[in-house]
Formats: C-alpha cells, structure tokens, sequence
C-alpha cells in the first residue's frame, strides 16, 4: 500500500474504538462522514476537498475510486494545498488513476516540500531512496526521510523502521532502530506500519511480547485506515475464530472490503465459503465431498501456469517449488499472488489449493 495523507481521518478512527476483542467486530462506518465532508468540499472547503480524496483513495465510507480521488485532490491542489499536492504526487508516482508519472509526481512533491510540508519531504526521500523520478541517492533519501520523520511523517517513520529491519537504503540492521521506527509510525496512524507492529504482537518479533488483544487493536486500525492486507486477515479471523469465535457473516464483510479495495486473495478467499466475489464470479470451489475425492485423485505435484505446486495434506496445502513468483506488495513471507484463478487459500497454511477443471477430475 502507498502512503496518504490522512490529516484529521486518523483522530476519527483512534476516536471511534474501544479495545476489548469482541467489541471491535464490525468494521468502522465512515459512510455520515464521508457524505458531510462532501458538502464542505463541493462549497470550497479546500481541506474538505483534500479529505474527500483521501476517502475515495483508501475506500474509506465510499466505493474506492482513483479518478474521483485525483479530481479532488487536484482542486485542492490547485488552490496550493499542500497535504492534496502531496497525495496527488502519489497518485502520478504510483499510477493510481493516472499514467505512471514519475517526473510530475516528483515535480508536485518539490512543491509541497517547499511549503515544509513533512508528508512531501519524506516522499521525496524516498524517491531517492528508491530512484523512481531523481538520480539514486541514498544519502539525501534518508536525509530527507529522518526529517520528515521527526516532524510526525507515519511515512518516513515507517520506512526508516523498514531500512533498519531489513538493513537497506545503505543502513545496518539494526532491531532496536527499527522497533522505535515502526511504532512511531503505528503511534501516527500510517496503517503499513500498523499492520506490521500487530505482527509483532502475534509473533513475539524484535522482543515484543505476544498478546492477542494488541494485534487485533493494531490489525483493526490498520484495516480501518485502509490497509488490505488487513482486512484481508480480518476476514480470516473470523472465519475460522482467532478472534475468539467464529462469525461468517463478518468475515463475509472484511473479506468484501478487502476485494474492494484490490486485495489479491479476497475473492477467492468468498469463492471459498461458496459465495459470489465482489467481482460477480460464481464460487469455484467444489463441495466438500468433492474436494476430499479429488485431493485423493491429484498427483503429488502438479504444473499450474508455469508454477509447480506439490500437494500436501490431501490437498489442503501447497508448496510453490519452481519459480518462486515472490512477495506480493505490502505482504509478508510466503504469501503469493495465486498461481491460477481456480486455486484458493486454503485454512491456515502458507499456500494454495489448485484443482483446476475439477468436474474432469470427477468422470
């Protein structure tokens, strides 16, 4: 997930929760929000309009919708906003409803930095880090970056967390350096790293102590400030009860939101439970009886799109053997794009059932 600004969004979702498990089952309704940041906007509220922007680019109380995103951050921009000058440079950076644009999405974020605006500064930063639009140039990247971090940019705190953990951008792994980082970030509602330091709860990682109820807190401000991968893991929870008990209909919920919002698993994640995805498609998954006698029937490895797969558990993990596709974007180890559209995840493994024209395999 690329970063936004979210000035004044991230006091409403804090706001909005209360941190026992079980209370937080539903996701946040910013629909009343979203409608009366509208009006303020279309009366030339140039704040609102910034706002309205960042709804339609996280999917936030509406549908996610890039164009419109852009349309109202460029108002906004126009009238010199920095925050919509920022967020619109992301948008050309990260082609999000416009033509990649490397060289215009740098342009606007000189100009937002002009203003000493944090947000832009650390993008700028990490443009050089990164190379996208500016010659590589790791020394004024994270010059830029521990700058903008420590004026309160989530963004750049959560990159230089990321450099450390991984000791990249020229930096040595440092744990202690990349916990502070993180949580600075979490602390300042950037929903990556918010999702990432409720993986610390889960896992114990860099000396945390696990505790269920942090990585749920953590995992919901995450999902609720747009990450996927989030919801996504949400929707998991509550089907098959990490979160305490099992509830369909809410996994139904997150699992929707996630597809809305592009996630790559969510779809077959609902095609799964025997519903419809939110792209209209039909469940492809064959009725448990029929699954049991065609995981007995499948060879031990088999070939999917250039991807081979072996079969473990009677069908009910896989392991990707060759080529390893690697990491989708924003996502952890061993969680892949799937190597075909007729596999799904299967219940707590690291990869895929595939059963592709499953009625042959039945005559």
């Amino acid at each position: 997930m690329h970063a936004i600004q979210i000035s004044g969004l991230a006091l409403i979702l804090w706001s909005a929760f209360t941190f026992s498990v079980a209370s937080k089952e539903r996701p946040i309704d910013l629909a009343d929000e979203f409608a009366k940041v509208l009006v303020r906007a279309e009366n030339g509220d140039v704040n609102a309009q910034n706002r309205v922007g960042v709804f339609y680019e996280t999917g936030i109380g509406t549908k996610p919708d890039f164009r419109e995103a852009k349309k109202w951050y460029s108002r906004a921009a126009d009238r010199g906003d920095a925050a919509a000058i920022t967020n619109l440079a992301s948008l050309h950076i990260s082609g999000r409803g416009v033509s990649v644009d490397f060289e215009r999405g740098v342009e606007l974020l000189r100009n937002a930095a002009k203003q000493g605006f944090p947000a832009a500064i650390g993008k700028l930063g990490f443009a050089y880090v990164t190379g996208q639009g500016v010659p590589f140039d790791t020394h004024e990247g994270l010059r830029l970056l521990r700058d903008a971090a420590s004026s309160g940019d989530g963004f750049s705190a959560y990159h230089l967390g990321q450099a450390y953990y991984w000791g990249t951008y020229g930096e040595s792994k440092n744990s202690v350096e990349a916990f502070f980082w993180i949580r600075r970030s979490a602390e300042l509602g950037f929903p990556s790293a918010q999702l990432v330091f409720a993986t610390f709860y889960r896992s114990g990682e860099l000396g945390v102590v696990p505790d269920i109820e942090q990585y749920f807190r953590w995992l919901y401000l995450a999902a609720n400030g747009g990450s996927t991968q989030a919801q996504f893991l949400l929707g998991q929870a509550f089907e098959y009860g990490e979160a305490g008990k099992i509830n369909l209909k809410e996994a139904e919920s997150w699992y929707r939101i996630a597809a809305d919002n592009g996630h790559p698993l969510a779809n077959q994640a609902l095609y799964k439970m025997g519903l419809t995805g939110s792209d209209g498609l039909p469940p492809l998954r064959p009725a448990n009886s029929e699954l049991s006698r065609i995981t007995q029937m499948l060879p031990e490895e088999v070939t999917l799109e250039g991807v081979v797969v072996k079969i473990f558990a009677l069908g009910l993990a896989v392991e990707l053997l060759s080529p390893d596709p690697g990491p989708s974007p924003g996502s952890g180890p061993f969680f892949y794009a799937p190597p075909a559209p007729d596999c799904w995840w299967p219940m707590k493994s690291n990869g895929f059932v595939c059963v592709p024209d499953y009625n042959e395999w039945l005559d």
